[in-house]
């Protein structure tokens, strides 16, 4: 028994010893194709592949340190997105801000100089009847509202129609445009560029006055041979 123990120990070490020989010719064999560039190696994880083939296997499947990259490349992607989303929302936010109604300004002013004396003569009206100051202002307010908003309707009605006439104008269009380059893409303030550009064609509104008298002038021609009619 004891000479079949020590028979089985020494062949141990003899199939031991054989698989490090082998492994050791397997790691020269690799060093030499590797210095003889036939071997290549993962630029992540720095294994070495006999083809190309394993070696973008191993890369697309199961190498841990590339799966580490891409998901701190993928990490970093969404958080990127997040801020721009995030300064989209910001620069939406602003544009928020920045959408007032200050352009009906012009219109709102006319409405109440046009109502300014009916309105004092309201309030004048009311501090008679023994109301303060303030309660009759809030009174007339209240009561000259509807008549505001009807002429502020009006108003804006005439304005919006003035408006598509001129959009039909090829003038016009063409002066709109230049201004929208003027301030989108030399960034002159809008007074500015109204003010360059309506210059720039200072001539060709000499073109509508002259419009407006020749057909002055036939309206004329009709009244004088009506007249002649009429007398005959």
């Amino acid at each position: 028994m004891q000479l079949q123990g020590l028979d089985r120990m020494d062949q141990i070490n003899k199939d031991d010893k054989k698989n490090m020989d082998h492994s050791e010719h397997i790691s020269a064999t690799d060093q030499t194709c590797f210095e003889e560039g036939k071997m290549h190696s993962c630029d992540d994880c720095g294994l070495v592949f006999e083809n190309i083939h394993d070696l973008q296997r191993h890369v697309k499947t199961w190498c841990p340190e590339n799966r580490k990259r891409t998901r701190d490349e993928d990490e970093e992607t969404i958080h990127k997105k997040m801020k721009l989303d995030d300064d989209s929302s910001e620069d939406d936010d602003d544009s928020a801000e920045e959408d007032d109604d200050d352009g009906f300004d012009f219109i709102v002013n006319e409405v109440w100089d046009d109502h300014s004396t009916q309105y004092d003569r309201k309030i004048k009206q009311l501090m008679e009847d023994d109301m303060s100051k303030k309660d009759a202002k809030e009174e007339a307010n209240d009561i000259m509202l509807s008549k505001d908003r009807s002429l502020f309707m009006k108003k804006y009605k005439d304005f919006l129609m003035h408006m598509h006439e001129l959009n039909a104008s090829r003038l016009h269009r063409m002066i709109k445009q230049e201004i929208i380059e003027l301030v989108a893409e030399k960034d002159v303030h809008i007074d500015q560029a109204i003010e360059q550009v309506i210059k720039r064609h200072r001539s060709d509104f000499d073109s509508l006055f002259e419009n407006y008298n020749e057909s002055d002038g036939e309206d004329d021609s009709e009244d004088n041979m009506d007249t002649k009619v009429n007398t005959e």
